[in-house]
């Protein structure tokens, strides 16, 4: 069957293309100059719909069911082109009722001729050729004379191709001059085969582990459309970090590079340069047993061993305050990273320390000894830790092991953060309490009979506490780590959360300074290359706003000093303790202090420390965190201020998207793109002004209610009674 749509009626189906679900591939399409679809479709015995929820499909006489899925973009009456996707069985269209209402006839008529085809099994999933820049999701895939591509997938036949991205495992490649296999830039002359990373652990996998659990195994065994803005993001870090990676190496001599080369042909390469003592390897490949890494550097040691050599675009150590000062801490992921490539060359016979060694973004070489425990809490060493964390990861990438999602903030920058929000809010988990995150709920859902949000607000706090109490007393553990400072405020949230409420629960009363001026002051920086592009400002004056941006338009330290010089001028010339300042959390002041560091010259730590920690400063984030409970999972600017009402002008708002802007804007200089960023940046500024408002407003209720309650005796005894909160 081919179909070709290019307009029905008033909503314009510009093109269907088959969706792959969360949990495999089923429907099967062909696709050629991006237009002409003929779809296939194999058996299934059960399938989750777009949502993540799982569909109960009824089996026909033979026990055979025929699920179909496509992919329909069609335009609201706003002109907007929007994705939509739609599941059939059969001639019988599961249409949820939102698309019921927003489909028109005609459309729900020429779906249903779709459901009436009869299908046949095909060994490809989409086979998609002749289509440049497309997306491809799915395994089996066969994607031909398709430059710049984008294979998301396994099992996938790549060829002729150029600029193509593949990410996924077991690919087979053809005659692709340049491409990039998972992140890593390869040369492939003729055919190559990628290795099956079901069966190895590697570095990017443990990482993964570490930013969340759950990640590895849906990896590894969910193939689905996932958050492409998020995608194009990592790819910008991970670009950002190689361009640091060759500006480090640029300065290296007298070492061997193999950064070219199929996988194969670098690990015999890399094995040959070992055997021969050379001192100093580049992107050489190890491959043994279940673990496969690509270390920046082997470095050849005295005793004719190796040790590996991590290069990072970041500090090699954490720092944390102590009772006895500032504490430099390794970074549990490099660590783990660092114990694979050491893990692998011992089993090779060229290593035999479980030692190595990360070069920072400041130069600085920080050694990495694996045998060292982790602190005085964790007895455990690091190479211990490594030990279990791989193998962990090699059950879940295998699918012989398995876990649920949880959300946390490091979820954001996550392609698969849509399928993990649908599958919470779908069993109601309690990791969609604020702050509660991944580590407590494994903790409350190991100790106790509490899944839900709904679990969690029926729980009683006391008897949890006193559980706790006995069986610490019987040297048994139950609910470490979650105290009773963590316990009542997740039960109340859960409380909250469930009760219907829309909008904030005020539980302490707090002070907004009462200025003539008001700031409202925002960020934007780039992490990967350590850089503050933009300081900016709304004003408000006698009830008028401006905006004021503080812009570097190149990226160099001049630019950036001279920007926030700037910023601090118009700081200095506001009249003396007539102003105030708003930002949302501490990255202000944290950025300005490490530009102080960086331009000890435009402003002291003196200046510094009296603006932001002067009480005619708000940090609006710590009233929010401190002194109220919101009906949402996620206490960021962005949810609470589209709570209240507001709206971002950009379709895709984010500081990540903003890195990506600025990138582009200094490649093109386009006015429009500029635009956008200060756009942006003036939306979270005016974010800002209407949650202040808000809370100013919310506050004189709340006070009013105390100043009722004072005045009113209690019934039983006549005392003054006070509201609990």
């Amino acid at each position: 069957m081919k179909i070709r749509f290019t307009q029905i009626t008033n909503e314009p189906a510009d093109f269907i293309r088959s969706y792959q679900h969360l949990f495999g591939s089923l429907s099967s399409s062909i696709v050629k100059n991006g237009q002409t679809i003929e779809r296939k479709t194999q058996k299934r015995k059960h399938d989750y719909d777009s949502s993540g929820k799982l569909l109960e499909i009824p089996k026909d006489a033979n026990g055979e069911i025929k699920l179909n899925t496509v992919v329909v973009n069609v335009k609201n009456p706003n002109g907007e082109i929007k994705e939509r996707v739609i599941d059939y069985l059969g001639n019988k269209l599961l249409l949820s009722s939102w698309q019921k209402r927003e489909f028109s006839p005609e459309l729900i008529k020429e779906l249903e001729k779709l459901g009436q085809e009869t299908f046949e099994e095909n060994s490809h999933h989409n086979v998609v050729i002749q289509s440049n820049k497309a997306i491809v999701h799915g395994n089996n895939c066969l994607v031909e004379n398709s430059n710049s591509a984008k294979v998301y997938g396994n099992n996938c036949l790549v060829e002729k191709s150029n600029g193509a991205k593949i990410y996924g495992d077991n690919h087979l490649i053809k005659n692709m001059p340049e491409t990039t296999v998972r992140g890593s830039s390869v040369s492939l002359k003729e055919t190559s085969t990628v290795p099956n990373f079901r069966k190895y652990v590697t570095p990017s996998q443990i990482y993964s582990y570490y930013m969340c659990h759950h990640r590895p195994w849906r990896d590894a065994n969910v193939i689905q459309t996932g958050d492409t803005k998020a995608v194009e993001f990592l790819e910008l870090l991970w670009n950002k970090g190689i361009q640091h990676e060759k500006k480090i190496i640029s300065g290296v001599s007298n070492y061997v590079d193999l950064s070219k080369g199929t996988d194969s042909e670098r690990f015999e390469q890399t094995i040959n340069a070992m055997k021969k003592g050379v001192p100093l390897i580049y992107q050489g490949v190890l491959m043994v047993d279940e673990l496969y890494g690509e270390p920046d550097l082997l470095e050849r040691q005295a005793d004719g061993t190796y040790k590996p050599v991590d290069i990072k675009a970041a500090m090699a150590t954490e720092s944390s305050e102590t009772v006895e000062g500032k504490e430099e801490k390794l970074k549990e992921y490099y660590a783990m990273q660092l114990g694979l490539y050491a893990d692998a060359l011992i089993r090779l016979g060229f290593g035999k320390e479980k030692k190595g060694t990360i070069l920072d973004i400041e130069g600085k070489k920080v050694e990495y000894d694996l045998n060292l425990e982790k602190n005085k809490r964790d007895r455990r060493t690091w190479w211990e830790i490594y030990k279990i964390t791989k193998d962990e990861v090699l059950a879940l990438i295998q699918n012989r092991a398995q876990n649920d999602p949880a959300l946390g903030a490091q979820c954001k920058l996550c392609k698969h953060i849509a399928a993990c929000t649908a599958w919470c809010e779908e069993h109601g988990d309690i990791s969609l309490i604020y702050k509660l995150g991944r580590t407590n709920k494994e903790t409350i859902v190991q100790d106790t009979n509490i899944r839900t949000i709904e679990d969690l607000a029926k729980a009683n706090v006391d008897e949890l506490l006193e559980e706790k109490k006995l069986k610490k007393q019987a040297g048994e553990s139950f609910l470490k780590g979650v105290d009773e400072g963590r316990l009542v405020p997740f039960i109340r949230r859960a409380q909250y959360l469930i009760s219907g409420a829309k909008g904030v629960k005020l539980l302490n009363p707090f002070s907004l300074p009462q200025k003539k001026i008001e700031l409202y002051y925002d960020i934007e920086a780039d992490p990967t290359q350590n850089f503050v592009y933009l300081h900016g400002v709304v004003e408000r004056r006698d009830g008028q706003t401006k905006y004021i941006p503080f812009v570097a338009d190149e990226l160099n330290d001049n630019a950036e000093k001279a920007t926030w010089k700037a910023f601090w001028d118009y700081v200095k010339s506001l009249p003396k303790d007539e102003y105030s300042m708003y930002h949302y959390g501490v990255y202000e002041r944290v950025v300005n202090n490490k530009l102080l560091e960086k331009y000890p010259d435009v402003v002291t730590q003196e200046e510094i420390d009296k603006l932001f920690h002067s009480e005619n400063t708000v940090d609006l984030y710590r009233i929010v965190d401190r002194d109220t409970d919101w009906p949402l999972k996620s206490y960021s600017l962005k949810p609470i201020a589209q709570l209240l009402g507001f709206k971002w002008r950009d379709v895709n708002p984010s500081g990540a998207a903003s890195i990506m802007w600025y990138n582009e804007w200094l490649k093109t200089k386009d006015p429009k793109g500029i635009q956008r960023i200060l756009d942006y940046n003036e939306d979270d500024c005016l974010a800002t002004v209407i949650l202040k408002d808000y809370l100013e407003i919310e506050l004189k209720k709340y006070i009013e209610g105390l100043e009722n309650q004072l005045q009113k005796p209690d019934e039983n005894n006549g005392r003054i009674s006070l509201p609990l909160v």
